[in-house]
């Protein structure tokens, strides 16, 4: 289901908008930078062969990155350990 919702530490494919067939995941590392990560990657993990990454300060900055890239996600199920 392609959701509006930005979600944190998962995965979600890029379904439409800039890169779509790529993923993106949103990583929470305020402790080390003070912000967020955002990473698009050609595979759903941070080793995949082709990717980047890019950074905002605050929470609130997420949702406008998204939508400059006109981004339409359709959320991963969690992996299971």
């Amino acid at each position: 289901m392609i959701s509006s919702e930005i979600l944190i530490g998962r995965w979600g494919k890029i379904v439409g908008g800039e890169n779509a067939g790529w993923y993106v995941f949103v990583e929470d590392d305020a402790a080390h930078t003070g912000g967020f990560f955002i990473y698009r990657c050609s595979e759903p993990n941070l080793k995949a062969l082709a990717g980047f990454d890019d950074w905002v300060e605050k929470k609130e900055q997420i949702a406008p990155f998204f939508g400059f890239a006109k981004w339409q996600i359709k959320w991963l199920e969690p992996a299971i350990p």
